[in-house]
């Protein structure tokens, strides 16, 4: 098994690693170029100070030359996509349903939400977008992937395996399924 952040070092080995508080690290460089960077730079520290203060180490890796999706972080070795959620719980799930193509694993810091709502959406989503692959024969491995949710006015680290909400997904979509038409 490999060190925290040993991942991180051999996926980017001509990168030099800044450690920018305790178990945050980030490249150097990522060091901003303009506000806008400075920003976005800014908002995944702060996400990843939630995970550090619930003692999880966070590398933050380099932005991608080529302008393509990726990951945010490695989590404990994990890639990791990290998505701050201002709006209602819609965004919630676009975000949650974005993510799921970026990393393995998915950090949601949402401003306010209730933490029924957000795993109503969450299972809601898994259940279309199994249903979706379903409809194409295509397979989703959900297996060994987790969800962080953390909601500011909760206060609270929440860790969810997606293997359980998959699980729960798939018996309101079997539940769900259109009846045959019997005809008049």
């Amino acid at each position: 098994m490999l060190d925290k952040g040993e991942l991180a070092k051999q996926i980017f080995p001509h990168e030099t690693w800044k450690e920018i508080s305790q178990n945050l690290f980030t490249t150097t460089s990522r060091i901003p170029k303009n506000e806008k960077e400075k920003e976005r730079l800014e908002k995944e520290i702060r996400q990843a100070q939630i995970l550090t203060e619930n003692n999880y180490t966070v590398y933050l890796v380099p932005e991608p030359s080529d302008g393509g999706k990726k990951f945010d972080a490695f989590v404990d070795n994990r890639k990791t996509e990290l998505k701050r959620v201002t709006g209602n719980i819609k965004a919630v799930g676009k975000n949650f349903r974005n993510a799921l193509h970026q990393g393995d694993d998915i950090f949601l810091s949402i401003k306010d939400a209730s933490l029924h709502g957000v795993y109503k959406k969450i299972v809601s989503e898994t259940k279309d977008v199994i249903t979706k692959a379903k409809n194409k024969n295509l397979s989703i491995d959900f297996s060994d992937r987790q969800v962080f949710i953390s909601i500011d006015n909760d206060r609270k680290l929440h860790i969810w395996q997606l293997k359980n909400i998959e699980e729960t997904a798939r018996k309101l979509a079997d539940k769900k399924q259109p009846r045959k038409n019997a005809g008049p």
